[in-house]
């Protein structure tokens, strides 16, 4: 084991993959689906986890990549996206990398990232299995206890024996991470281990802080641009900046950016996340990466898996010649197709949470696709950096080449109150969307699912709120005075009540519903932010809008699952007595809950005034809840 001696923390870390023993079920049918991978990796020194990666994609550079980030970087954002109430205090950069020889720690992205932060990699000898033995250690530990959860496939026959592992999956992927989180964190890390004779996090706070007697190694180096790392392990391609932008997997991108390079002969090195490729990195002269989005901003994002899959069945159809409105048109057939079989075969069901763990797990940030400025020039996605903060933005040329900027998370804001503006008298029935429709229960049904939609909608991702809007949204003009969102009826309809619903409606598919307001700026803390007419400067309250829309969640899977506040209770793994009290929000007076999506509730209602019971009544309840009762 000499060449495998690690006398500090991080001095050197194992990765491997392995198939977890757990078949993972889908999030919308609970349905099963297949075992997913997980990529571990080990401080050799201390024995402490410093990051992992769960994907339903089989190992490659990205789940290496997506890894070494998790390592790297501080686990309490990651961990309270997840609504993860552990402590992980492990992170910073590594001397060495041990790994095996397959393909996808041989890759160049890898290799280059390594060379940058000073990381060397070291490859296992062949026919030399004591040399991965930590990590291999560490996946048999986390596989043992895998075996207790439901779904599990065992790793033995003799212990599956005649279980069918396919009729007690209960997981999806979401929990079983969350799961594995909890287990290396909170007991792994604080268990005894046989080895060191004491737990993995009291080894590695005393490799870095001394015990006494013996001086510790000190703070791990921090990286302070988590995005700039991730790009710096993402798999790597390189391509020439032309007139029209760069190519990429077939698809187009641009941004006005690139035109300092159009016509240079160097071809410039590209990243790209495969799980969304409506966005690439492109690396300048300068060293610095530049976002470059879809040049057709029209285009929804999609996965690598998702375009090889559209391609494959192109060429399959005898297609020769396949361009990107091919490739997308066929991802958007795919999609349409494994909506419809999801119920009833494995494969939709898989196709279909890769997509929806792929988008999500990417972070996408909501692209420009249907903006434009008042002259009807495309609105495309840029970023700037001061001091070490990125802000985001929206940006465009006027005809006479003067720049318009627009910050990126007022405009997305201002886009989500006007389109909870046109659902709401769709809630209350006073749109005019309904007086082609002669059946009562296609109404209300409609106003019933327009409801649950403005309640979940602050739960969202973004991705998922912009993969919405995409099939809705015709247009969003926007100007220095105003912002006007142009929806499709036909396309809203066929998101309430469904496709086949809709087809029996006599619907114009040109009818549109519009939301408009105007606005300024104005100046708030050294920061220009958006102020619309006659705002008031309601501040919603993100703690109540994120329990609503868990609520409206909850009610949905009782009322179309079946599921009982018991079964709500174990997947979140809270109390029967929360789940019921934080239930109490989905049926609240349609008034309040537009009131709290508003940020127009009292000032003193909190989330912890529903820690008691409320009445039934509407009109008590807007008592209750200090609501103008008059």
């Amino acid at each position: 084991m000499g060449s495998l001696e690690a006398t500090t923390p991080l001095s050197l870390v194992q990765i491997d993959h392995t198939l977890v023993d757990v078949i993972v079920v889908d999030s919308v049918t609970r349905q099963p689906i297949q075992r997913p991978w997980i990529t571990l990796a080990i401080d050799v020194f201390s024995r402490v986890v410093v990051g992992f990666h769960l994907s339903l994609e089989p190992p490659s550079a990205t789940s290496v990549a997506l890894c070494i980030s998790h390592a790297v970087l501080p686990k309490e954002p990651w961990l309270a996206a997840r609504n993860i109430d552990e402590q992980w205090p492990v992170s910073g950069l590594f001397t060495r990398l041990h790994v095996d020889n397959g393909k996808d720690f041989r890759s160049e992205a890898l290799r280059r990232g390594c060379e940058q932060y000073g990381i060397e990699i070291d490859y296992r000898p062949v026919r030399t299995p004591h040399y991965g033995g930590h990590i291999e250690r560490l996946i048999g530990t986390m596989m043992g206890h895998v075996h207790l959860l439901p779904g599990t496939t065992f790793s033995d026959v003799r212990m599956k024996g005649d279980l069918d592992p396919e009729k007690t999956v209960a997981m999806t992927i979401d929990e079983v991470e969350r799961w594995l989180t909890h287990q290396i964190a909170g007991v792994y890390h604080r268990k005894v281990h046989r080895t060191l004779n004491m737990p993995p996090l009291v080894a590695w706070e005393r490799g870095i802080f001394g015990d006494g007697t013996t001086p510790g190694s000190g703070e791990p180096t921090a990286i302070t641009d988590a995005r700039r790392f991730l790009i710096d392990f993402l798999p790597i391609e390189r391509r020439l900046i032309r007139r029209d932008g760069v190519s990429l997997h077939r698809i187009h991108y641009w941004s006005d950016a690139l035109r300092t390079w159009v016509g240079t002969k160097e071809r410039r090195i590209v990243r790209y996340d495969p799980r969304d490729l409506s966005r690439i990195h492109i690396l300048a002269p300068d060293g610095q990466y530049y976002e470059v989005g879809y040049r057709d901003v029209r285009r929804a994002p999609v996965s690598l898996w998702e375009h090889r899959r559209a391609l494959k069945a192109l060429r399959d159809e005898g297609r020769g010649q396949v361009d990107e409105n091919a490739i997308f048109a066929a991802i958007d057939k795919q999609r349409e197709i494994v909506e419809e079989a999801i119920v009833t075969t494995k494969a939709a069901r898989r196709q279909r949470e890769r997509h929806l763990r792929g988008i999500k797990s990417g972070q996408a940030e909501p692209t420009s696709s249907w903006e434009e400025d008042d002259e009807g020039r495309p609105l495309t996605p840029s970023h700037a950096v001061k001091s070490n903060r990125r802000y985001r933005y929206y940006e465009t040329r006027r005809a006479n080449g003067t720049p318009l900027r627009f910050p990126a998370a007022e405009i997305e804001d201002s886009v989500t109150a006007l389109f909870l503006d046109v659902l709401k008298p769709i809630i209350d029935g006073r749109k005019d969307i309904f007086e082609d429709i002669e059946n009562a229960e296609v109404t209300m049904e409609i106003r019933e699912n327009a409801a649950a939609l403005a309640g979940e909608w602050p739960s969202l991702s973004p991705a998922e709120a912009r993969g919405l809007m995409l099939k809705i949204v015709d247009r969003i003009t926007i100007s220095s005075e105003s912002i006007d969102m142009t929806i499709s009826t036909s396309g809203l309809l066929k998101e309430l009540i469904g496709r086949k619903k809709t087809a029996g409606l006599e619907i114009d598919d040109g009818a549109t519903l519009v939301s408009s307001t105007s606005w300024h700026f104005q100046r708030f803390s050294n920061q220009k932010r958006i102020v619309t007419t006659g705002d008031q400067k309601p501040r919603p309250n993100t703690a109540l809008i994120r329990a609503l829309g868990k609520a409206w969640g909850w009610r949905r899977k009782i009322e179309q699952e079946g599921a009982t506040i018991k079964d709500i209770a174990s997947t979140e793994n809270k109390t029967s007595r929360y789940v019921r009290r934080l239930l109490q929000l989905a049926w609240l007076a349609p008034d309040i809950m537009e009131a709290i999506l508003d940020g127009k509730q009292p000032s003193e209602l909190a989330l912890e005034r529903f820690r008691t019971d409320l009445p039934d009544s509407w009109q008590t309840q807007r008592a209750a809840l200090g609501f103008d009762t008059q």
